[in-house]
């Protein structure tokens, strides 16, 4: 799974919208509201924060070592996902 920022996304839809002018004119004030249509109608993935990162923790697992190992993994996956967006 690849997941892309906002930003991201809206370079994309523009750099797409300017080359379909080219084939077929319209108003700069029609691609913005179709841009920001299409990027409301989309899901966001939320990372959780490390206090629900925590509190999921405690409720997975009375073991003190079970709950470290889980905030640790999660901490990491969240880190490489921000990675990538930099």
């Amino acid at each position: 799974m690849k997941l892309y920022t906002e930003e991201q996304v809206k370079k994309a839809f523009i750099d797409g919208i300017k080359y379909a002018s080219i084939l077929h004119p319209a108003s700069i004030l029609e691609y913005d509201k179709y841009v920001k249509n299409v990027i409301n109608s989309l899901t966001p993935i939320e990372l959780p924060s490390d206090e629900e990162i925590e509190a999921r923790a405690r409720g997975f697992t009375d073991y003190p070592y079970g709950q470290a190992g889980f905030i640790r993994g999660t901490q990491y996956m969240k880190e490489q996902i921000l990675k990538q967006n930099q």
